[in-house]
């Protein structure tokens, strides 16, 4: 319910919604996670949940706190039955535990195996427990009960036969009995860092699959997003080069694909084939992915908002991640992985930099500004939280920063919307200014018509009147001609109630016609009731009620011969395209008092209507090729070469006329297809062709309003017609295609396939011309082929 709102109001709001989704999206995340267990502290590797936990409600448990670390040992649960076993380390899980292995400062990095053991009491019965166990550093084997019930990679004593991974392993048990003894055995030789990044949870079997397969949807989900939308920015990008930005963005949506694909579920290391080789490249690009993105941020956001990010602070977090990525690319996870905390750490610092250039930008009201900060706050937000969990400092939480950037996608989508949007309100303008233009000439047009026809002055004057109510949306006007007694009297009106000025006489200088009579300039009187002095009419007139007055004198060869005045009868508010018509008209009505500046003015108007006629379609072409860069420069080569082939078919002189304008016109409709339609870089479905094919229609409906280009119809609404009777919109065939539409599909088709677009490289020029040909007599007509073929070989 806006309506009843002020305008400041609504303006207020608007720009709270964008803060109140950030709001509901992080409450979101904070109540709805897909991981929400319980967390149960384990001591001396030991943890009683037989009471306390709803598992057959769905509930879980975090398996954290204190588990017992049997260093340099593979145990397997025949080995603690046997006993002997050297007393255990306790480390904390989630953690690191060097210092529990005696690598306080360690010199060389810590690797080797070891046995984690941990003992779980859980209700007694039969039940069927699920497992997850998040990678550690860096391969897996689990036991429970003595039964190996999972591995992430191969544990070896020997570095040869150890293999590396980063899977999570899933594992579900059938227990009678009211323990669960788990071992997990670990091996690392990849790493500088031993100890795990997630503790494993404990739940039913079938809570843990329900929770998986959310999971799974939601990475796919999130996944799937951000590579559309990258796909579709760098696809802008394409289209047009200069647009740095989209390029930028596009980027950082495909490497948080990447990110998103290789974290949380872990969905893309499914498709890898086990090897060390493979683990180091995944973790290589696992990292880029996620690091990566802020110097491409900071590019980005320097190429929105100039004034507030500077060059300097910008080259620093480039270069920084750029050698950051170099080292990762070069060297191994063993060398690399021991800088990685401090690069997390620079990346802080950076986004805290970039956050606050954009705060700037929105205090200083940048257009769109507060719509990115709520994103960017969400973004960052995440961010810091993947950070800091990796780190270690923050527990109990997930890796966030694709929701982070998902949500950030929507709110620079709205941003670039609002971009689009305007370039297209001014795409619009442009054109209604055109065709206002082009309707204001063609009255002049008209104006001069019946001044070169018509020798009676009552008529022309009568029809230059009618012209000015139309086009300057006046109630009423007159023409005062001034008499050889000095006087001025009524020589032609329309639109008025009385008779109050027939009997009219003034002399210059006396109200406000006789002040019009001595300027040079127009009179205009926005508030007759408060500036009624300046009329010296009959006590009639007031009964006209008219509130707004304009008038000029009408001045031929140096002589001045009247005065052209305007009336409204309710509030107006002129503006100079107005003055600017309404001194043309006053113009043309004095041509219409001097015969002899006749053809002179027709000339003129005729040169002015031409030329606005000319502006009006190249402005629709171009305006039609800023909305869709795929296919610049296209409406241009198309026309040359029809106008080539139409001269070969004999047409010449004014028959070419609308050949050329309905070429430079052909996709005129496509104004009328939306872009999601348009744009659309992958194949259109059955519904989005059918919304397609609309577009010769809009054409006709368009351009059949502007008899100047009546003649031109035939190219932009025929071209899709086929030799065969196959094309649309008609479904024409053979000779009942006009001529100009049946040339011009060779042309539009020849074009098409010789251009690169996103999808594909252009075709030379011979497959071109063997295609077109193999399609002689069932898409074109078979002379047109035989001709276009014949002109490009010739030339």
């Amino acid at each position: 319910m806006m309506d009843g709102m002020s305008p400041l109001s609504r303006r207020k709001t608007s720009l709270a919604l964008p803060w109140l989704a950030v709001a509901l999206f992080l409450a979101s995340l904070t109540a709805c996670s897909p991981w929400a267990p319980k967390s149960a502290q384990a001591v001396d590797g030991r943890v009683d949940l037989s009471s306390g936990v709803d598992f057959a409600g769905g509930e879980t448990v975090r398996l954290e706190g204190k588990w017992e670390l049997y260093r340099d040992r593979l145990l397997t649960a025949e080995d603690f039955r046997r006993g002997g076993l050297p007393a255990p380390v306790l480390v904390k899980v989630p953690g690191m535990w060097e210092t529990a292995l005696g690598f306080s400062k360690p010199s060389r990095p810590p690797t080797g195996v070891g046995t984690m053991r941990l003992r779980v009491r859980v209700p007694a019965g039969s039940h069927e427990w699920g497992l997850r166990f998040p990678n550690v550093n860096s391969a897996l084997r689990v036991y429970v009960n003595g039964a190996e019930v999972a591995e992430s990679g191969r544990v070896a004593f020997e570095p040869a036969a150890y293999i590396p991974s980063n899977k999570l392993a899933f594992a579900e048990i059938e227990s009678n009995g009211g323990e669960l003894e788990i071992l997990m055995q670990i091996a690392n030789y990849s790493t500088p860092e031993l100890g795990t990044w997630d503790s494993p949870i404990l739940g039913s079997a079938q809570a843990l699959r329900d929770r998986r397969l959310r999971d799974v949807v939601k990475d796919s989900f999130v996944a799937g997003a951000l590579l559309i939308m990258g796909l579709y920015h760098l696809g802008l990008f394409l289209l047009r080069k200069k647009d740095k930005a989209s390029l930028l963005f596009g980027l950082i949506c495909v490497f948080m694909t990447f990110r998103d694909l290789l974290m949380g579920e872990k969905l893309l290391l499914e498709l890898l084939t086990p090897g060390a080789a493979s683990w180091e490249w995944a973790f290589k690009l696992q990292i880029i992915s996620a690091h990566v993105t802020l110097p491409l941020f900071a590019l980005f956001f320097k190429d929105l908002y100039p004034r507030q990010v500077r060059r300097r602070p910008v080259a620093v977090i480039v270069a920084v991640g750029g050698l950051w990525t170099a080292m990762i690319l070069s060297t191994p996870s063993m060398i690399y992985l021991r800088f990685l905390h401090w690069y997390e750490y620079f990346l802080v610092l950076a986004g805290c930099y970039i956050l606050g250039a954009i705060i700037m930008a929105s205090i200083r009201k940048e257009r769109g500004a507060l719509i990115v900060v709520a994103g960017i706050t969400a973004l960052l937000a995440t961010s810091v939280n993947d950070v800091l969990l990796s780190t270690g400092v923050l527990v109990g939480t997930f890796y966030m920063a694709s929701f982070g950037v998902f949500l950030y996608i929507f709110a620079q989508s709205f941003h670039l919307s609002m971009i689009f949007s305007k370039s297209f309100r001014d795409v619009e303008e442009l054109s209604n200014g055109l065709m206002e233009k082009n309707r204001e000439l063609e009255s002049l047009h008209t104006i001069d018509l019946a001044i070169a026809s018509s020798t009676e002055l009552d008529k022309v004057l009568a029809l230059i009147l009618e012209q000015a109510k139309a086009r300057l949306g006046v109630d009423a006007a007159d023409v005062l001609l001034l008499g050889k007694d000095g006087l001025l009297s009524l020589a032609a009106r329309t639109g008025f109630r009385t008779d109050a000025l027939l009997h009219t006489r003034l002399r210059a200088g006396e109200g406000f016609a006789g002040r019009a009579l001595e300027g040079e300039k127009s009179i205009i009187v926005s508030d007759l009731d408060t500036n009624a002095a300046g009329f010296g009419r009959s006590p009639a007139f007031a009964a006209e009620g008219f509130f707004f007055y304009a008038g000029r004198r009408l001045t031929v060869k140096g002589q001045t011969e009247g005065v052209l005045e305007l009336y409204r009868r309710s509030p107006f508010r002129h503006y100079p395209s107005w003055e600017l018509y309404f001194e043309t008209l006053a113009g043309q009505a004095a041509v219409a008092l001097d015969n002899s500046r006749l053809l002179e003015g027709l000339r003129l108007a005729n040169a002015e209507l031409a030329e606005a006629n000319e502006a009006t379609i190249e402005g629709w072409a171009q305006a039609l090729e800023l909305r869709d860069r795929e296919t610049e420069g296209h409406s241009r080569r198309v026309t040359d070469m029809t106008m080539r082939l139409a001269c070969a078919f004999g047409m010449a002189g004014a028959e070419l006329d609308p050949v050329r304008h309905g070429a430079l016109l052909h996709d005129i409709g496509k104004m009328g297809i939306p872009d999601a339609i348009l744009l659309k870089p992958g194949p259109l479905d059955d519904e989005e062709f059918a919304i397609m094919k609309r577009h010769p229609g809009i054409a006709r409906d368009l351009l059949i309003r502007l008899p100047f280009l009546a003649r031109a119809l035939d190219i932009p609404y025929c071209h899709h017609e086929k030799w065969d009777g196959s094309g649309y919109p008609r479904g024409l065939a053979g000779e009942s295609i006009p001529l100009s539409a049946r040339l011009f599909a060779v042309v539009d088709v020849w074009d098409a396939l010789r251009s690169d677009r996103p999808y594909r490289k252009g075709w030379p020029e011979e497959k071109v011309l063997s295609h077109i040909a193999s399609l002689s007599g069932s898409h074109f007509d078979p002379e047109a082929v035989a001709a276009f073929i014949g002109i490009r070989q010739g030339s």
